[in-house]
Order: structure tokens, then sequence, then C-alpha cells
């Protein structure tokens, strides 16, 4: 199989080494600095696994919880932020983790 390198706009290069017919390659950079880089089967997926990986500061809870584990959150993520319920603790958390997202620049490129 062919060597594959991908060749972003700062002239980072990002060689494959997998055995999947990639076709696209993203690149995660903060400030113009390096953060993380792969390959995927097609620009949709790029852009969705490279969305998925950058940084999270808060966690968020999404579905259905017993009471014990609700008590369990509510002590350990919501209270520490002064939040009141969990609703509002996700509202934040979504918040602050856009924000942080921010921060980071995504390119796609098809290769």
């Amino acid at each position: 199989m062919t060597k594959i390198i991908a060749t972003f706009s700062n002239g980072f290069t990002d060689k494959y080494n997998g055995k999947r017919d990639v076709k696209a390659a993203w690149l995660i950079t903060e400030n113009g600095w390096f953060y993380a880089s792969g390959h995927s089967n097609d620009a949709l997926a790029a852009a969705k696994t490279a969305a998925s990986s950058l940084p999270r500061v808060h966690r968020t809870f999404r579905g259905t919880m017993s009471l014990g584990c609700i008590a369990s959150v509510m002590a350990l993520y919501v209270r520490p932020t002064g939040c009141k319920s969990l609703r509002e603790y996700n509202d934040f958390a979504s918040k602050a983790n856009a924000a942080e997202a921010a921060k980071y620049k995504i390119e796609i490129i098809n290769l």
C-alpha cells in the first residue's frame, strides 16, 4: 500500500501507517501549536473525530441515573460549581466546554 502523507496549511505533515483506505486527514492546533491529528475514511468522519478530540473542561451528564448516582454527581460535580440542579450544571458545562473548544482550530483536508 502506498504511504499516505497529509500536509496541512501550517506545514505539519502526518504520515498514515494503517491499512484502511483513508480519504481525509484532520489536525487540531491551539495558537498554532500542535494538539492532535489523525486520518479518517472521509471528511465528515474526520470532522466528527476531530471535534470529539477537543479537550473538555467539564463533564456533562445525560440520561437516566439511579438516585445514588445522582447524589454522587451532585456532590462531586454540581455543587462545587455553585449550580443548584443537574440541568443548570449541564448548561454551565456545555458553555464552558464550548468556550474551551473555541481556543482550538480544526483543519480537515481531503487526500
